[in-house]
């Protein structure tokens, strides 16, 4: 089985064959392997599956950004399944803290007036609009809003509050020009994926202390809220295998906040805001 897993990520890597997710479930749950079990809770069988397929790329070693960035490249290409077949996708620019940033525009064919502001996930340190296309296109196909999905700056060559002031102006550009992109301005949502869970909160608390237009709602997916205290899933999957090891997460915030002092900030750290008061 190890062979075969082998020879399916060597295919899609050389695009020799389709992304190993777009392969029927039967078949994905045979190469997943056996189960797996921690404190009376199993791993999902296509986690199992993603755990393997990163065991078979090249190392990603923590002290490489360019490394580390293209090693998430490779995997989301090979986990991505078969994309959604879109009304359109357009890409565009939006407003940032200081200047233009790319986007992108997932309009699905049964779009109502719902438009989510997405932000990607990655650590603040790898990830872009294309290791996230697939999961923008799956949140708008069956969801049946538009998504856009906002290329923010990255540490370590922009460390914090930079991708949160950037993604508080990307919402509110949004909301501005909601009507031009096709979208109502009172059904703009914000949302993304771990380091992106934590921008889409940060957004929504921001916005309220700032006098900002508001997001009608959060989708917050795994978001990482706090950088400052520790909590038990760290020692229970820390060094497992399990994608985010205990190294990638201090790897992840140290070159997001190497200023130390600015991580019991709520601008990093939204779980630690004192009023929540008025959020979405």
């Amino acid at each position: 089985m190890d062979s075969l897993l082998r020879g399916t990520v060597s295919a899609v890597q050389a695009n020799a064959l389709t992304p190993l997710y777009a392969l029927p479930t039967a078949v994905r749950r045979r190469l997943a392997g056996a189960p797996v079990q921690i404190v009376g809770n199993t791993l999902d069988p296509e986690l199992r599956l993603l755990l393997r397929v990163e065991k078979l790329l090249p190392s990603a070693p923590k002290s490489d950004v360019p490394t580390a960035r293209s090693h998430l490249r490779t995997l989301c290409k090979l986990v991505s399944g078969t994309p959604r077949d879109l009304q359109r996708v357009t890409e565009l620019t939006v407003r940032g803290a200081d200047g233009q940033l790319g986007a992108r525009l997932y309009v699905p064919r049964a779009a109502g007036r719902g438009l989510l502001v997405f932000l990607h996930g990655g650590g603040w340190v790898v990830g872009d609009l294309d290791t996230h296309d697939a999961l923008c296109r799956s949140l708008a196909d069956d969801a049946g809003i538009r998504v856009l999905s906002v290329d923010y700056r990255l540490a370590p060559e922009a460390p914090a509050p930079t991708a949160a002031e950037d993604a508080i102006a990307a919402f509110t550009w949004a909301v501005d020009h909601a009507g031009d992109l096709g979208a109502d301005p009172a059904l703009v949502a914000v949302g993304g994926d771990s380091a992106g869970g934590n921008l889409a909160a940060v957004v929504a608390q921001q916005c309220v202390r700032r006098d900002l237009p508001r997001p009608a709602l959060q989708v917050l997916l795994y978001p990482a809220l706090d950088l400052v205290n520790r909590r038990p899933s760290r020692d229970l999957f820390g060094d497992g295998g399990f994608i985010l090891t205990e190294d990638d997460i201090v790897w992840y915030r140290d070159h997001y906040t190497p200023d130390p002092t600015i991580r019991p900030d709520p601008i990093v750290s939204p779980l630690l805001a004192d009023d929540l008061t008025g959020l979405a």
